[in-house]
C-alpha cells in the first residue's frame, strides 16, 4: 500500500535499552520447547557471521512491516546496517540502533547528528531527513467516531477518517481514547485507553474484541497482547495461537511504564519468530513450531529465512527447506 506521509510512531521505532522495566521470565507450554540438535536446520549461510546483536527494521503501523530486508547490527558496541545478504550498507557508527519509516527511509543517528538514508539499488544516499510524523486511527469515546489524528513538532491535528485524504489498510489498527483541544498549545491530544481494535478504511469496526495492544497483518497474521503476553490471530480476527508468548523486541512506554521488551515481531513471508521460556523459535502460520524454542536470538529475514545465533556466531537458516 502506497503511503505519502512518514508514520514514525515513538513506540514502534524507539528501540533504546535504557530506563526500561525488564520483563519478568516467563514459563508457558513446556512442550514447546523440545530439545533438537541444530542438524535440522538447512542453513542458506553457515553460522560463521560474528555480531554482538542484530535487529530487523521493523515497523509496526505499515501494510509493509517488518522491513526484515535490512538489519541493524552491532560491532564494536556500535550500531550499523546490512541488508539481506549480509552485506554492510552503512558502518557500525551508531550508539542506537537504526530505524525505518513507513517509506523504506532508514534512520540513523551517527556522532549524535540525525541521518536518513534513502536506499537505491542497494546504494544509500544521505539526506537531513524529513523528521517525525505520527499517523494513527484513534476512535474517540466521548463521540463514537472514528479519526485520524496526525503529529509532528508543531502539535496534534484530527479529522474524520470519512476526510481522510491517503490511502488507509483495508484492515488498520485503531486505539480507542479521549479526545479533546488543548486550548493553550492550541492543538488536540488525548487520554490513552489503552485498548485497541480493527477497522477498515471507511472506519467501520471490523470485530467486537477489543485488545490490550495490537499490530497491523502481515502474511495475513497480527500480533495481539493481553497481560503483556503476545498472541497471533488471522484476518477473520480468530486465534491462531494462545496468550502464550514473551515480548522479545523493541520497547514502548504503556499505562505510564516503559516496557522493554514490549513487542513480539510481526511474520514475515509466512513465519512468526517469537519467544517462550526466555528462548526463541519460529512458527508458521497455522501456529505450529517450525524451529524449537531453544535459542539465544533469532531475527526474522525476508523469503522464508531467519537469521539465528548459534554459539556467539550467527548464520542463515532456509525454513522453508525445513
Amino acid at each position: 500500500m502506497k503511503k505519502l506521509v512518514c508514520l514514525a510512531l515513538a513506540i514502534g521505532l524507539c528501540l533504546s535499552f535504557y530506563g526500561c522495566k525488564k520483563d519478568e521470565p516467563f514459563i508457558s507450554d513446556p512442550t514447546l520447547n523440545s530439545q533438537t540438535d541444530d542438524s535440522g536446520i538447512v542453513w542458506a549461510i553457515e553460522p560463521t557471521k560474528e555480531y554482538e546483536d542484530v535487529m530487523a527494521l521493523e515497523y509496526y503501523y505499515s501494510t509493509n512491516t517488518p522491513r526484515a530486508n535490512y538489519l541493524s547490527f552491532k560491532q564494536g558496541g556500535k550500531w550499523g546496517v546490512m541488508n539481506e545478504k549480509l552485506e554492510v550498507i552503512v558502518e557500525a557508527e551508531s550508539d542506537t540502533p537504526a530505524t525505518m519509516c513507513s517509506l523504506g527511509h532508514i534512520h540513523v543517528s551517527i556522532f549524535g547528528d540525525f541521518q536518513e538514508y534513502v536506499l537505491f539499488d542497494g546504494i544509500a544516499v544521505v539526506n537531513g531527513g524529513h523528521g517525525v510524523v505520527t499517523v494513527e486511527i484513534v476512535y474517540n469515546v466521548e463521540d463514537s467516531q472514528m479519526y485520524v489524528a496526525t503529529s509532528d513538532e508543531s502539535g496534534m491535528d484530527v479529522v474524520r477518517i470519512s476526510e481522510y485524504a491517503y490511502e488507509l489498510d483495508n484492515i488498520s489498527v485503531f486505539k480507542h481514547v479521549r479526545l479533546f483541544y488543548d486550548e493553550f498549545a492550541l492543538s488536540y491530544g488525548y487520554e490513552d485507553l489503552s485498548l485497541y481494535g480493527y477497522c477498515n478504511s471507511e472506519g467501520r469496526i471490523l470485530t467486537d474484541i477489543r485488545y490490550e495492544y495490537a499490530t497491523i497483518f502481515s502474511s495475513g497474521i497480527a500480533a495481539v497482547m493481553k497481560d503483556n503476553r503476545w498472541a497471533y490471530i488471522d484476518t477473520a480476527f480468530n486465534a491462531v495461537t494462545g496468550y502464550i508468548y514473551q515480548p522479545c523486541y523493541g520497547h514502548a512506554d504503556y499505562n505510564g511504564q516503559c516496557l522493554d521488551p514490549f513487542f513480539t515481531y510481526s511474520f514475515v513471508s509466512g513465519y512468526g519468530v517469537c519467544m517462550s521460556n526466555t528462548k526463541y523459535g519460529v512458527i508458521d502460520k497455522t501456529g505450529a513450531v517450525v524451529v524449537p524454542f531453544e535459542y539465544e536470538k533469532i531475527v526474522p529475514m525476508p523469503g522464508g529465512r531467519a537469521l539465528i545465533k548459534i554459539d556467539q556466531k550467527w548464520g542463515v537458516a532456509d525454513l522453508g527447506a525445513m
